[in-house]
């Protein structure tokens, strides 16, 4: 079994891989005074988010866009790493593109 998240340890709303289980992402949520551990994701898939039309099917079925999410659910974190702010960022800093500071790309993440 895999060890266990320890939240006090965690920082806030800064989404990591977890070390096997069940799922794919762990992230300790904060808003409000309030603190949640929440995991997310299939780690038996491989997603293919930088690739238009997946990305704009996974944004439509899960109302990405339609119905925002509170940040304190899964569905707010899945949809945050399926954003295509987060992608072109991404896509940039890795092809040498305009120059992307280490901490916008933290902050994206």
């Amino acid at each position: 079994m895999a060890p266990r998240a320890d939240k006090s340890k965690m920082a806030c709303n800064k989404p990591s891989r977890t070390s096997g289980g069940s799922k794919k992402f762990v992230v300790k949520a904060c808003q409000n005074g309030k603190e949640k551990v929440i995991r997310f994701g299939d780690p038996n898939m491989t997603i293919k988010k930088d690739q238009p039309g997946r990305r704009k099917s996974f944004r439509a079925r899960h109302k990405c866009d339609s119905n925002p999410p509170s940040k304190m659910t899964a569905r707010y974190w899945s949809c945050r790493k399926w954003s295509i702010a987060l992608i072109g960022a991404l896509t940039a800093a890795f092809h040498g593109g305009p120059d992307v500071s280490m901490e916008i790309l933290r902050a994206l993440m």
